[in-house]
């Protein structure tokens, strides 16, 4: 039988270079970065600095003219070859059902 990869993402993913600030819960500065892609589900980034895996952060997605807040969970993050920087996957665990709606609305129009 040959192998193959089983995609256990519960949304599909939408390629998107949005600005994105984060913050890690309970630090008082935020760090700016681009996101790499964007789910309902979570994010996926990349930055400077290792972040450990289910580190809390207080997130900002700026999506058109809205800024979304969800609070998220790192799930992953792996370094990126031949560069001093990280691929960090990001799981929203806290989200204003108002900005998620938002979120669900934007991709479903970009995704079309």
């Amino acid at each position: 039988m040959p192998n193959s990869i089983v995609n256990k993402r519960l949304f599909p993913r939408l390629p998107l270079a949005a600005p994105l600030r984060y913050q890690i819960r309970g630090t008082p500065h935020y760090n700016s970065t681009l996101s790499n892609n964007v789910s309902l589900g979570g994010v996926c980034f990349v930055n400077n600095d290792y972040l450990a895996l289910n580190t809390n952060l207080a997130l900002e997605i700026s999506l058109l003219s809205q800024i979304v807040r969800p609070i998220g969970r790192i799930r992953w993050s792996a370094p990126i070859p031949h560069s001093n920087r990280y691929m960090t996957g990001v799981e929203f665990v806290e989200f204003n059902y108002k900005e998620k709606k938002y979120l669900s609305d934007y991709l479903q129009m970009r995704m079309q």
